[in-house]
């Protein structure tokens, strides 16, 4: 005799759990988004239909549930390559085998197009399955001709019934396996259509332990919400190994993967990606596309040395300040951080003397980049003042630094990779505040002219004059 859980509640734009329904939702705040999630049936044992998902979960001996640390006698390899190497220096090294990989982005950015690519590099050694629930076979068909991806290579399935699919998995027993999408799948041990909340944690949950219990590597994909969220609960990301994101502007060909979360490597490390007709492209030299190849000097324009993980990375940011026909000036930032541009904007009116007040400003990243960091704060604030006095900085010297609310010019991380990197490009001059981790007697200008310190705001002046 079976019998049911109490009917839960769950928040469909951030997944949180209610015990009864709610108008609003109190973590995220949204109205009405909140909707009844009823648990599948449970067994007289406790778990989801149990004599059904027995393979799934594996019959394991109580005795030998433990096993000492580094005698796993199932790991024969550490990771898979993919022969991609932006990719796997993303991930940190490659897939890693029972690890589950979840990437993410906007419709039509290139997610299938860079998944089906590896699984086609991972086919000439792997046991590799491709199952989408959006496309036929014909139409996966017909993009792997376009991508050079030979025939015979993968195995193809069109389905959404994740009970029919955990089963045929069984029997194939691949190495690798992509499921495209998560939120196109269902199962009858979950109720709800597809994409529900209900249904995309079940359908996970079985995902993973398949994974894990039978040593195979499987990368899903996620859709995203209008916000630019990943679709779905945010127990999904807790779930799976990895959280990849791939974003850039659908105006732009360069394409860039990032890594959320990782369990086997670094996080926030960055790929990039050159999308063409024939697939994703690797970038050997990213500096030189998200910097002005003209040796011209302009208005409004910095150099900044950013990081995007352990990757030193040259980016112009272009500034436009003009007078305002409006009450209240625009304020427009693109690939920066709009509630950081007003800050900078304060700070360069308080402790340097500009003033920006009746002026409408615009602020660019170059390349359709999205700068996450504060150490572009120096380079932004360099840009402003630049466009302001209407003044160009030269072409070869670039800047890195934290703007603290006091004035002062904050250290930055990676200093050493950033001055690399600039020297590299063929700049003169890299402009940073002091290095740390250096004692206070150490000159780091008298040892290498290269580096041009800033500790204050207050110097904005005396550079900008210098500069020019």
């Amino acid at each position: 005799m079976t019998k049911k859980i109490a009917t839960l509640f769950f928040c469909k734009s951030c997944g949180v759990e209610y015990r009864q329904w709610e108008g609003k939702c109190r973590a995220c705040g949204d109205w009405n988004s909140i909707i009844e999630a009823p648990t599948p049936t449970l067994s007289p044992v406790g778990g989801f239909q149990q004599a059904k998902t027995s393979k799934i979960r594996g019959n394991h001996d109580s005795a030998n549930l433990f096993t000492p640390l580094g005698l796993s006698d199932t790991i024969t390899e550490e990771y898979l390559p993919t022969g991609m190497d932006e990719f796997d220096r993303t991930i940190g090294g490659g897939i890693v085998p029972g690890g589950v990989t979840l990437i993410s982005g906007d419709p039509g950015i290139g997610k299938s197009t860079l998944i089906l690519q590896i699984t086609g590099l991972l086919a000439k050694n792997k046991k590799c399955v491709y199952i989408s629930g959006e496309e036929s076979p014909h139409q996966i068909n017909l993009r792997a001709k376009r991508l050079n991806i030979p025939n015979g290579s993968m195995q193809l399935a069109s389905h959404y019934d994740c009970d029919v699919l955990l089963q045929a998995l069984d029997q194939v027993k691949p190495d690798f396996v992509v499921i495209d999408s998560i939120q196109t799948l269902a199962s009858g041990q979950a109720q709800g259509a597809p994409g529900s909340i209900t249904q995309i944690r079940t359908i996970t949950q079985m995902l993973v332990h398949y994974a894990k219990a039978n040593h195979c590597a499987m990368m899903l994909v996620g859709h995203v919400t209008k916000e630019g969220n990943i679709a779905g609960p945010r127990l999904l990301e807790h779930m799976v190994d990895t959280v990849l994101y791939l974003e850039g502007d659908k105006n732009q060909y360069y394409r860039l993967l990032r890594t959320i979360k990782n369990r086997f490597g670094a996080t926030d490390e960055t790929g990039i990606f050159d999308l063409r007709q024939d697939g994703m492209h690797e970038v050997p030299n990213p500096s030189a596309i998200f910097t002005s190849n003209e040796n011209i000097d302009s208005p409004g324009k910095a150099v900044c040395v950013t990081t995007t993980g352990t990757r030193p990375l040259m980016v112009d940011i272009q500034a436009l300040v003009a007078s305002s026909i409006y009450p209240m000036p625009k304020r427009t930032a693109l690939g920066f951080d709009s509630a950081r541009l007003d800050m900078i904007i304060a700070i360069l009116e308080n402790h340097a003397g500009y003033v920006f007040a009746g002026h409408d400003i615009y602020l660019n990243v170059a390349g359709g980049l999205k700068i996450r960091e504060p150490a572009a704060d120096l380079a932004a604030a360099a840009a402003l003042i630049s466009a302001l006095l209407g003044r160009a900085l030269p072409h070869n010297i670039s800047f890195a630094g934290e703007l603290g609310l006091s004035g002062e010019v904050r250290a930055v991380n990676l200093w050493e990779l950033r001055v690399k990197e600039a020297k590299k490009m063929g700049f003169v001059k890299v402009i940073l505040p002091p290095p740390i981790l250096l004692n206070d007697a150490d000159d780091v200008t008298t040892k290498d002219k290269f580096i041009d310190i800033m500790r204050s705001v207050h110097q904005f002046p005396s550079l900008m004059k210098d500069l020019s």
